[in-house]
């Protein structure tokens, strides 16, 4: 098998279910698809599993997520152990990650990673969708037959101003939504050791490449479709990365790197 694709789940299933559609849309048919559902507050999304298995190459895993305990392999709360917990089970010679609010724009996306792929992680730029097109004007459109056409809509902002984080694109080698390498790899970037990454964002994940020399290559032809979040959900946000690294064995999450005070 060539792909596994890692995708972490956390609620918000119409969301969930609009990602998984875009999936739908791959011409490249030698991958399969871990559903991660990051079980919380007695939530699951096992029904939209049940909606899609018989449409994709989808498997089902469920994490318990635990906000006040951390046990490695059972428990979580960050994309990271989501992903390591996939990468682990995965099959597929390269990995990509990905979160299930995540639209990927174009179908023929896996034939274009194989062609650009060249040791060095690959990601897509991601667009952040702001509320009004994820809960009012993509319902409008025929998105489906072409997820590009909701970078038309009133609302997208295409370049980088510096506006809200929502309305501006965001560099792949800054914060990664849709990001993949050869499995063999993912220890080598230091993605791949639950125990010491389940407070790890994928911010944190590009400041230890470059601590390491590893670069990150742009998607290109491809972006991201990230979908805004249901107002009012309650999250754990992490605004900096929080560590810092002074040698080797802490960017590969070998050892506890010290956290930064600010």
């Amino acid at each position: 098998m060539d792909f596994s694709i890692i995708v972490g789940v956390r609620g918000r299933p119409e969301t969930t279910r609009r990602a998984l559609e875009s999936y739908e849309r791959l011409t490249y048919k030698d991958y399969e698809l871990w559903f991660m559902d990051d079980c919380f507050a007695g939530t699951n999304q096992h029904p939209v599993y049940e909606e899609f298995k018989d449409r994709l190459p989808i498997r089902y895993f469920p994490l318990i997520e635990n906000f006040s305990s951390y046990i490695p392999d059972v428990t979580t709360w960050s994309p990271a152990t989501t992903w390591n917990t996939g990468i682990r089970k995965a099959s597929g010679k390269f990995v990509i990650v990905t979160s299930a609010d995540i639209i990927i724009s174009d179908a023929d996306a896996l034939e274009k990673f194989l062609n650009q792929y060249n040791g060095n992680r690959i990601s897509a730029t991601t667009y952040f969708l702001p509320e009004e097109i994820t809960y009012g004007t993509i319902n409008t459109i025929d998105w489906k037959s072409d997820p590009r056409l909701i970078m038309t809509l009133p609302g997208f902002i295409e370049g980088n101003g510096g506006g809200r984080a929502n309305y501006t694109p965001t560099p792949p080698n800054l914060l990664t939504f849709l990001t993949g390498a050869e499995k063999s790899k993912w220890e080598e970037i230091g993605c791949f050791r639950t125990q010491l990454s389940h407070l790890v964002n994928d911010q944190d994940l590009y400041l230890r490449e470059l601590f390491l020399g590893k670069n990150t290559d742009t998607w290109e032809g491809c972006v991201a479709l990230h979908q805004a979040h249901p107002r009012g959900e309650a999250r754990v946000s992490v605004s900096k990365p929080g560590w810092h690294y002074e040698t080797e064995r802490q960017a590969r999450l070998i050892d506890e790197a010290p956290r930064d005070e600010t």
